[in-house]
């Protein structure tokens, strides 16, 4: 998971374009790797993804709520 960590650490310190895609590209090899560990493949992420953004409407409008009070 420390890995997991680096990586996402260098997908928002890279500059927009190629080299943020490539990092991104290491950050889904690292996920793929943790799945199949887990006994899981993308597709059962992708379904829980798409439960999750359906119920809350994913980030697609980059609304981020930092308390519930």
């Amino acid at each position: 998971m420390k890995r997991l960590a680096e990586e996402a650490q260098e997908v928002i310190f890279a500059n927009k374009g190629d080299k943020k895609i490539e990092e991104l590209a290491d950050v889904m090899e690292l996920v793929k790797a943790v799945a199949l560990l887990e006994g899981k493949s993308l597709d059962n992420i992708e379904i829980i993804r798409k439960k999750k953004s359906d119920e809350r409407a994913g980030f697609k409008k980059r609304i981020l709520l930092e308390t519930i009070e």
